[in-house]
Parts: structure tokens; C-alpha cells; sequence
């Protein structure tokens, strides 16, 4: 076994006696290694998120930049960027107790994207599609969940936008009934991106968008949904996506 392949219910607690300033400059040292100590690192992250989860913003605060550094380097060690995507994946998985940055959202989200397609080695696309399942799950009412994905349905790449556009009804799946609740930013984004989508040339796009539409309106009934639709979209958008 080794450090990328443990999975997070294994993570062992750090040695008794070990101080957390003590541990947070060893990361700080590992991370600048090579990629041997930076996967080091990435373990001792993800053993002090698993014991001491309301460090979670502390630690993207002093890290977050080293970690996005690493990602935008492209190819990396497989160990190496599986143990990251798995970092991610469970700093999505405890925004369910604890608040998390939006700022993590807004960075960290849109690695996990296109390594959850199709093309990318199978420990990498699942750990990535773990990390986007939790997102979905736990950061739904969050607006920078809703701006990467809106963001990303559009994107040039056929595959990258259809994931992101099936994640965004996952994500509405998981606000429920709390649809009324999101922020008016997020609503506005939201129908915003669907009067795109419902005109896209690709078939399947349209599909999605007009399944999503048909979704919120099942959610908050008729006048609720032509209201949000009068408040956000000129009339001619309106008529897009009622016709």
C-alpha cells in the first residue's frame, strides 16, 4: 500500500505527541521537494483534514497556492495527482460540517473537470468523479458551486460540457426543495446559463438544459418559475425557453 492509495477511513491519527506547528512546516518544506516529499505533504493534509477539520480553510489559506501551483503544472506522477484529487475530494466531503472558502471551490473545481473524463486513467477519473460527486452532495447551496459548472457547460470541449451539465442537475437535485433558498447571484446565473443552453447546437446539450428547466419548474411550480424567468431573462430569452 502505498501513501496514494489509502483510503480516507484508513488514515491513521499522527504519532501522539507530534505538534501541529511541527507537522504544517514539514509540509511547508515537503511541498517545495520532489515529487516524492510533495506526495508526503499531500498525505500529512489530508491526515490533519481528517483529525482536525476545522483547519480546512487554515490549511488551503497556507497552502492553497502551492497546491493550484502543482495542478497547473499538467503532467504529474499518477501517485502524486491522485492523492491530490483525494485531498480535494474530502475537503469537499467536510464542507457538509464546516464552511469551507469559496475561493476553494472557484480553484480547486475546475482540475477535478476534465480529469473525470473518459480519456484519463481510471484511479485518476474515479477519484476525480468522487471529488465532483461531493461537491454535488455538499457544496450545493454554495453559488461557486453553480458558477464552475455553468461556466464549464459551455465549454468548447463536447465531453468537458456534457459532464458539467449533468453535475449541474445533480447539483439541483441535491438543493431539492431548497431551490428557493439559493441566493438571488445564484438563481440569476443559473437561468442565465439554461436561456444559453436550450439554444446550443449540440442535441444533447439542449436535452439536458431543457430537462433541467423542466426540473425547477417541477420544483417550484408555475408562477414561481415564470416569475424567475421575467426577473432574469429579456423577452425574447423568456420565449426560448417556454416555447
Amino acid at each position: 500500500m502505498t501513501l496514494s492509495t489509502i483510503e480516507y477511513e484508513h488514515l491513521p491519527p499522527l504519532p501522539e505527541g507530534t505538534g501541529l506547528t511541527f507537522v504544517l512546516e514539514q509540509v511547508a518544506s515537503q511541498l517545495k521537494g520532489d515529487w516524492k516529499s510533495q506526495l508526503q505533504s499531500i498525505y500529512y493534509l489530508r491526515v490533519l483534514l481528517k483529525y482536525n477539520p476545522g483547519q480546512v480553510n487554515n490549511m488551503f489559506q497556507a497552502f492553497g497556492q502551492s497546491l493550484l501551483a502543482l495542478l497547473q503544472k499538467g503532467k504529474l506522477p499518477t501517485h502524486l495527482l491522485k492523492i491530490i484529487l483525494s485531498l480535494l475530494s474530502e475537503v469537499f466531503f467536510h464542507a457538509q460540517r464546516e464552511a469551507i472558502n469559496p475561493q476553494i471551490v472557484l480553484t480547486m473545481a475546475p482540475f477535478l473537470l476534465p480529469k473525470s473524463l473518459a480519456t484519463e486513467k481510471a484511479s485518476i477519473r474515479q477519484e476525480a468523479q468522487k471529488g465532483l460527486s461531493n461537491l454535488v452532495t455538499y457544496c450545493a447551496m454554495m453559488y461557486e458551486s453553480f458558477e464552475v459548472l455553468c461556466k464549464h457547460s459551455m465549454d468548447k470541449n463536447p465531453s468537458l460540457s456534457e459532464q458539467a451539465i449533468k453535475l449541474l442537475a445533480s447539483l439541483l437535485q441535491s438543493v431539492n426543495s431548497r431551490f428557493m433558498e439559493l441566493s438571488p447571484q445564484t438563481l440569476s446565473i443559473l437561468i442565465k446559463t439554461l436561456s444559453v443552453l436550450i439554444s446550443s447546437k449540440r442535441a444533447n446539450i439542449q436535452t439536458f438544459a431543457l430537462q433541467i428547466c423542466e426540473y425547477i419548474h417541477s420544483l417550484v411550480g408555475n408562477e414561481n418559475f415564470s416569475n424567475l424567468l421575467s426577473n432574469l431573462l429579456a423577452p425574447e430569452q423568456v420565449q426560448s425557453l417556454v416555447s
